[in-house]
């Protein structure tokens, strides 16, 4: 009997454990779309203190800083006719969140400029490279 018992405590966890996997997976595709839906009206609109808005600021100082905004200005300037949100787990660099995905921007020459994303309070925001 305590065989049977285990054994239907086991199926339960399991059960639980897939049910709290798909919500997570739920929440992160809301999230997902959240966030790609705010950087393409940023990238439309060419709205350079909306795109900065989504980057976490933590760790990063002034001459960092500065860098961040010429890059991310320099991406507004060309003519962007692609975003994509891409899972991106080996970001080779110490940045200020744990990078999980990458932003894609392609332009219409088809040159692709990439930013690291991490998670900061279950939102995404841009990461910065920070050593």
């Amino acid at each position: 009997m305590k065989r049977v018992v285990t054994l239907g405590a086991a199926v339960a966890t399991v059960v639980c454990l897939l049910t709290f996997a798909n919500a997570t997976r739920a929440a992160s595709t809301a999230e997902d779309a959240r966030f790609m839906t705010e950087v393409k009206k940023v990238t439309q609109k060419k709205d350079l203190q909306g795109l900065l808005a989504m980057v976490c600021w933590d760790q990063v100082d002034a001459k960092t800083r500065k860098m961040v905004e010429g890059h991310l200005k320099d991406v507004l300037k060309a003519p962007v006719k692609d975003v994509a949100l891409e899972d991106y787990a080996d970001f080779p660099f110490k940045a200020n969140l744990k990078v999980i995905k990458r932003l894609r921007f392609v332009a219409n020459d088809n040159e692709s400029s990439f930013v690291p994303v991490g998670e900061k309070a279950e939102k995404l925001m841009i990461a910065v490279t920070v050593e």
